[in-house]
């Protein structure tokens, strides 16, 4: 049996099988909330196919359809709000310190001065609302 994907796990600490722990919870919930809404979309969309097939008008989309158009999620209040958070985030990092952790707090700090960044450079460029990010053409 091969151990070399093994041997590095034994050797760490338990501080850092919680931070371990902690980052496969938060990737599970992702993964888990990407799957749903892949799921939502596929639904829509077969939905759609036969209202089209059938003649029949399309039906609404779901009222928090998003992830489309010009910025998507990236864009729009999204980016300020989230730069903020992980701005927040990253200064809570370097107050608590506790074990060596205040040396991560320039990670979140860059990610949000990143997406502050983002929001503003936006601003310049405002998302034209063309109802790209509805796809049942509806307004």
């Amino acid at each position: 049996m091969n151990l070399h994907l093994v041997s590095p796990l034994a050797e760490l600490s338990e501080h850092e099988w919680t931070l371990l722990i902690i980052f496969g919870f938060v990737a599970l919930i992702v993964l888990i909330k990407t799957v749903f809404r892949m799921q939502r979309q596929k639904l829509w969309h077969e939905t759609a196919r036969a209202a089209i097939d059938k003649g029949q008008p399309l039906p609404p989309a779901a009222a928090n359809w998003t992830g489309y158009g010009k910025w998507g999620r990236c864009g729009g209040p999204w980016a300020w709000g989230r730069g903020l958070i992980w701005i927040a985030f990253g200064i809570g990092l370097y107050l608590v310190d506790k074990g060596g952790i205040g040396k991560w707090a320039p990670l979140p700090v860059c990610l949000g001065l990143a997406m502050l960044v983002v929001g503003l450079i936006q601003s310049f460029f405002p998302n034209k609302d063309d109802n790209s990010g509805n796809p049942s053409g509806l307004p």
